[in-house]
């Protein structure tokens, strides 16, 4: 088994009290669960964890998954379950969340999720689960005050200004534990590496890919976050599936610096539907189609080094399922 991110710390040391400080919530303050059951027992199988946290600090998380694929409601859930609280105020009625500050970077051309639409709708759930009749207005205030905890920026795809927000991050005074950089791994950047690689300098004022991935190796040791990094558009190679963020992600010369990829998710889009018989009539066909059932999606991940078939370049299959509320997770078959 590789390296855990706790291995990787100590390879970075500690300079100061601060990092000293982080370098213990490594083990006494785990990121959690990704609230997938499905995924979170993969991960652990993969990497054991004495506390069932499935995420480590420090992760980074390739999430890879062309338009239509689900990429962006998991990103959506996995920033709502961030963000919400443990539990309803005042009440005891779980909601499943962690109550930590978050960041969102992305493209213009990436549209932003519907993060507070999704939470009241489950708020909603968990109190008619919990038989719990909550109000509206207690609804959008816990909903208000876990986007308070959200930092959202919105970049333009260059180096300069991806540099300069992960830079800023690093100075909030509340330090993000989740941090999604939506469309960072996008096709622009590893051509963006390979004109630098090429070419024999470059201007001091110019960022490059070297600057936002020391960035980012940063934030990872300095704050212990977690980062998701995803790619837009990969689409199966025949039989196999393209390579994951090739290098520079991060680049064979760096090994000694850069901190590589720890989870590797593959979102392999809807499960095809079942024809209806052919004795359906058209009234039966259209009450079908309008029916808010949950559609399911299927997703492949790795753990690089890690143990079991989670650790093959095959990876394991785990799914989810998609409704007109969001995402809904699965119990493991």
């Amino acid at each position: 088994m590789t390296s855990t991110t706790d291995s990787l710390l100590a390879e970075v040391g500690t300079g100061t009290g601060a990092q000293l400080a982080m370098s213990v919530a490594y083990t006494t303050a785990p990121p959690g669960p990704t609230f997938l059951p499905e995924l979170d027992a993969l991960l652990l199988s993969a990497r054991p964890h004495a506390g069932g946290s499935s995420l480590q600090r420090g992760d980074l998380v390739e999430l890879t998954g062309a338009s239509g694929s689900g990429k962006s409601t998991l990103l959506t859930f996995l920033l709502m379950t961030a963000l919400l609280p443990p539990t309803l105020p005042e009440t005891a009625v779980p909601l499943g969340g962690r109550g930590m500050r978050a960041a969102l970077l992305s493209l213009p051309s990436h549209p932003p999720s519907r993060i507070a639409r999704s939470m009241r709708a489950h708020i909603a759930r968990c109190c008619a689960a919990a038989t719990h009749s909550a109000t509206p207005p207690e609804i959008d205030a816990v909903v208000d005050a876990a986007l308070a905890r959200l930092t959202v920026l919105r970049l333009r795809p260059r180096a300069t200004p991806w540099t300069l927000a992960l830079r800023r991050l690093l100075a909030l005074e509340e330090s993000p534990a989740l941090i999604v950089a939506d469309g960072l791994g996008d096709g622009y950047w590893p051509e963006r590496w390979a004109e630098e690689t090429r070419s024999a300098g470059r201007s001091v004022h110019d960022a490059g890919m070297r600057d936002i991935w020391d960035a980012l190796t940063a934030l990872r040791a300095q704050l212990g976050a977690v980062v998701i990094v995803t790619v837009q558009g990969l689409r199966p190679a025949g039989d196999r599936f393209k390579s994951h963020l090739p290098a520079p992600y991060p680049g064979p010369s760096d090994a000694g610096r850069k901190w590589p990829l720890s989870i590797h998710i593959t979102l392999l889009g809807p499960a095809r539907p079942l024809q209806l018989p052919a004795e359906s009539t058209l009234a039966e066909a259209l009450r079908a189609r309008h029916q808010a059932d949950v559609r399911t999606y299927h997703a492949v991940v790795r753990v690089p080094g890690g143990a079991g078939m989670v650790g093959t370049p095959a990876g394991a299959r785990f799914s989810f399922g998609i409704s007109e509320h969001g995402l809904v997770p699965f119990n493991a078959s």
